[in-house]
């Protein structure tokens, strides 16, 4: 996946001047360690949201080849109240649907702020 998408910006330009989190992201994804810590912490990160139940967005790529769309509604297993988005974009939704999850996420902090 990653590979794909280095020779998507790489071809398209977009990779010129791209910001530091593009390079954390490239560390982060050829650090297999680093990948699999993450992985085996989602059931503590589970059990957290179920215990605490945080207002929640979940706002995820439908074309994301890594975590399927199915996974997104397991969010709402465990805290109902998340509001969930399904986005035109991949693993990197927010680089790809900037100005609609732009939008999302302003509505729900106003929303999240003004209901208290």
């Amino acid at each position: 996946m990653y590979y794909l998408n280095d020779c998507y910006i790489k071809k398209s330009g977009y990779g010129v001047g791209l910001s530091p989190l593009w390079e954390t992201r490239k560390a982060f994804w050829a650090d297999k360690e680093n990948y699999q810590s993450n992985v085996k912490s989602y059931p503590k990160w589970l059990k957290w949201l179920k215990k605490h139940q945080p207002e929640l967005l979940v706002i995820w790529g439908k074309y994301d080849p890594s975590f399927t769309v199915d996974g997104v509604w397991k969010y709402k297993d465990d805290v109902p109240k998340a509001e969930v988005h399904i986005v035109d974009g991949g693993h990197f939704a927010l680089d790809e649907a900037e100005p609609e999850i732009l939008i999302l996420m302003q509505q729900f902090l106003k929303k999240v702020t003004t209901e208290k």
